[in-house]
C-alpha cells in the first residue's frame, strides 16, 4: 500500500505506523519529540529524518501490530528516484552479479 505523498519520511513512517502518540509509546519518548522529527531544521526539527536509534524499535513495533513499515520508509523516495527499491529486489544501478559479494 502506497500512501498520499508526504512531505517527509518522518510524516510517511508516522502516518503508517498509526500516528505520533503511537510511536512515541514505542521508542518510550514524549510525543513533542516525534513531531519533531517532522520540522525543519530552522524550526528545531530534523528535516524529517528519524533517528537511527529509533529506527529498529519503529519496524518492530509496527511489524508486532501488523502495520507495513519497513526501511525503506525511512528514506526520501523522491530523492532516490521512482525506479530505485531499497529492499525488495535488486536496483537497477546495481552492480551486475560477479561484482557483488557472496553471501
Amino acid at each position: 500500500m502506497l500512501l498520499a505523498a508526504m512531505s517527509n519520511p518522518a510524516e510517511h513512517v508516522i502516518e503508517k505506523s498509526g500516528g505520533a502518540q503511537v510511536v512515541a509509546d514505542w521508542c518510550k519518548i514524549d510525543v513533542s519529540n516525534v513531531h519533531r522529527w517532522t520540522y525543519p531544521k530552522d524550526r528545531g526539527g530534523s528535516d524529517g529524518v528519524i533517528p537511527a536509534r529509533h529506527q529498529p524499535v519503529i519496524i518492530a513495533k509496527a511489524r508486532e501490530a501488523g502495520k507495513d513499515v519497513g526501511p525503506s520508509d525511512f528514506f526520501d523516495r523522491a530523492a532516490l528516484g521512482e525506479n530505485q527499491e531499497i529492499e525488495g529486489g535488486p536496483r537497477q544501478d546495481a552492480p551486475p552479479a560477479e561484482f557483488q559479494e557472496a553471501s
